[in-house]
């Protein structure tokens, strides 16, 4: 219920029953990482790595703790402290693909890419079909410019996941970097078709109409973007 309550912003109604969870069994430590991830959700922070800490503390075995600790460092960019927790996890569990890809990801936030392709390319050795590792390794080598092999790994990840948006999009705005705009058009349109309401992709077809002087279409997708609300 409390997570329910989390999903629809219900803040105090989902804390309510977080708490009274942890009141009827407080040796169980799954209610208090879900106060963690609440308190973090409102920024809370300090709160939200006491509540943490506790869940660890009652089951120091759980790798649960650690990587949302983890989580949470990476969000407010203490990347130091976000390394640490997330190696703890692996201590305890050393080939799991979400701790290894949230520490790819702790890497790459940081531009500290050499080390993030390291353990993206370890998911993927653990998971040969995750495509999110795929396209993490894709997001790599793009910012190192390397674009043949991030187009490899954008292409892996569609291949492994084809309605993967986040590959869509990448493989959209590589080819507009390449001066691709055709390719870059067909990826954005085909990825707004599934999901209208995708930023990444209005804003990327205002950029690659206004290269090829069609301008109305490049007024009506940045137009959409407005209605978004966020630009």
């Amino acid at each position: 219920i409390g997570q329910f309550y989390q999903e629809q912003n219900l803040v105090d109604s989902a804390r309510a029953y977080y708490v009274q969870a942890a009141v009827i069994d407080p040796s169980y430590d799954a209610p208090f990482i879900n106060l963690g991830r609440l308190y973090a959700q409102t920024k809370q922070y300090d709160s939200a790595t006491y509540y943490y800490r506790k869940a660890i503390d009652l089951n120091n075995k759980n790798f649960r703790g650690y990587n949302q600790l983890g989580v949470m460092f990476t969000e407010i960019k203490n990347y130091d402290s976000a390394y640490y927790y997330y190696r703890k996890g692996l201590e305890l569990n050393p080939d799991n693909s979400i701790v290894l890809n949230n520490l790819g990801l702790a890497y790459y936030n940081a531009d500290k890419q050499d080390s993030a392709a390291v353990y993206f390319r370890r998911v993927m050795s653990v998971s040969p079909d995750n495509p999110y590792a795929a396209n993490n390794l894709g997001l790599v080598f793009h910012k190192l410019k390397k674009m043949d092999s991030a187009m490899f790994y954008y292409t892996k990840a569609m291949e492994l996941k084809k309605d993967l948006p986040s590959a869509q999009g990448n493989i959209g705005r590589l080819l507009y970097e390449q001066k691709d705009y055709d390719g870059a058009k067909y990826y954005l349109k085909n990825l707004l078709e599934a999901h209208p309401e995708n930023m990444g992709a209005l804003l990327n077809l205002e950029q690659v109409y206004k290269q090829t002087n069609e301008f109305d279409s490049a007024i009506y997708f940045y137009t959409r973007s407005l209605q978004r609300g966020v630009v």
